[in-house]
């Protein structure tokens, strides 16, 4: 029986433990076998990250496939590259998400953008745990990078909002980027929308020195407090890679994510005068 690699977001362990090169070698050759084709990558701002990068990609390019770098972005930044890429035919994100310092992890992005689905995930851990051939010399894959995809998504989140009227409205917000992947890009966000964006933990620093890089109300009492205190209209912050928002109220009260995500479906339904919510 094969061994189950993959968890509900990727393969995660302790670094250099059970997290190490030669799993991470071994993973980029199936994930590459799997594929076949251009591959980008990503990783969010975990201290290990370009070790792992670094062996994926290895692996990824001795099965020839061609990897594209885009260093350090949102994960959600990566599912844009690849959904909106014809030739990209997957990804991987090189991210523990919230997981302490010491973890990091391997997560793949399917063809169309959205995670990997179980079945495919099962078909890479067959070929994990089987002999892959390397191509030769001559046909091992290249390596390039793209340094703009961080922005790239920002832009695609602006055709969905209101630019005119957000910037109009002269908000005022705090910030918390837990020193993850949205250093990169929440702040770029907010200066384009014309919000006075108040940051905190706004430097990549993969030992997370800010808080814990889980949004819980525990972690995030500094920016319930500034908010408050500087009477900003809304608190945001991220995890570690930024695939989640968690939001405070003018009056310094945390938001739950399943609250946020239930009345930002409810205004989506009230804007398109009806229709079905999807959630993956």
């Amino acid at each position: 029986m094969v061994q189950r690699m993959f968890g509900t977001n990727g393969v995660r362990g302790v670094v250099n433990e059970d997290m190490n090169t030669d799993l991470a070698l071994q993973m980029g050759k199936a994930i590459g076998k799997f594929f076949g084709g251009r591959v980008a990558i990503a990783t969010d701002t975990h201290v290990s990250g370009d070790m792992i990068k670094s062996a994926v990609s290895a692996g990824l390019m001795a099965t020839g496939c061609t990897v594209i770098d885009l260093g350090t972005v949102p994960t959600p930044a990566i599912q844009y590259y690849v959904k909106t890429n014809d030739d990209v035919v997957g990804g991987v994100m090189i991210t523990a998400s919230h997981n302490p310092p010491k973890f990091n992890g391997i997560k793949c992005i399917d063809g169309d953008g959205t995670e990997m689905p179980r079945e495919k995930e099962e078909q890479i851990e067959v070929l994990y745990a089987s002999e892959i051939p390397c191509q030769n010399w001559n046909e091992i894959g290249s390596l390039e990078t793209y340094g703009n995809a961080g922005e790239d998504y920002i832009d695609a989140v602006l055709t969905h909002v209101d630019v005119a009227a957000i910037k109009a409205a002269k908000l005022t917000a705090v910030v918390d980027c837990a020193n993850g992947a949205a250093c990169r890009t929440t702040p770029l966000l907010m200066k384009k929308l014309g919000v006075r964006a108040v940051t905190l933990n706004a430097d990549m620093q993969g030992e997370f020195p800010g808080h814990n890089s889980e949004p819980t109300a525990e972690n995030l009492q500094d920016l319930l407090f500034l908010t408050k205190q500087i009477k900003a209209d809304v608190g945001l912050a991220h995890d570690g890679d930024a695939d989640r928002a968690v939001f405070a109220t003018n009056r310094g009260e945390f938001v739950p994510g399943d609250k946020s995500l239930a009345l930002i479906a409810k205004l989506t339904v009230i804007a398109d005068k009806g229709g079905i919510i999807v959630t993956p």
